[in-house]
């Protein structure tokens, strides 16, 4: 699709942006599938502060193409971060892509995960940048290239 085939990357489904916007943000009970032909794609972007959570959710890319399936963080412009605090990542699966999940530079809050599943990435199932993760139930299945 265009947009998502150039070296910066683009997210699918977004929630949440902008300093200190994102309190109790919560996002559930969705799937996002990246096509075919997507290298830049970034399946979901999250950010959220003080009891924010996301639960739930599937992202998949069948061809194990995209960059993330989950980023928690990321830029708010060229110099500047935006962080995730206090946030609670649960049953999420996340199938292909080069990176399962990444907590993006920047990003010095807490996210505790529970229940995670990573399958299929190409380069990392999970990527922590900056910042804490608490992890308890995680599952990664790599078949390796």
């Amino acid at each position: 699709a265009p947009g998502y085939n150039g070296a910066s990357e683009k997210g699918v489904l977004s929630l949440g942006h902008g300093s200190n916007h994102t309190y109790n943000n919560f996002a559930s009970d969705f799937t996002v599938e990246v096509g075919n032909g997507n290298p830049a794609a970034v399946g979901v972007r999250y950010i959220g502060h003080n009891n924010a959570s996301i639960q739930r959710v599937t992202v998949t890319s069948p061809s194990r193409a995209g960059r993330v399936g989950l980023v928690i963080g990321g830029f708010v412009n060229p110099t500047q971060y935006e962080s995730g605090y206090a946030n609670m990542v649960q049953d999420v699966s996340v199938n292909g892509f080069d990176t399962g999940i990444r907590i993006s530079p920047g990003d010095n809050g807490t996210v505790a995960f529970d229940n995670i599943s990573l399958s299929s990435q190409n380069t990392y199932g999970m990527l922590v940048q900056s910042g804490t993760a608490a992890v308890n139930d995680l599952t990664s299945s790599q078949s390796g290239n």
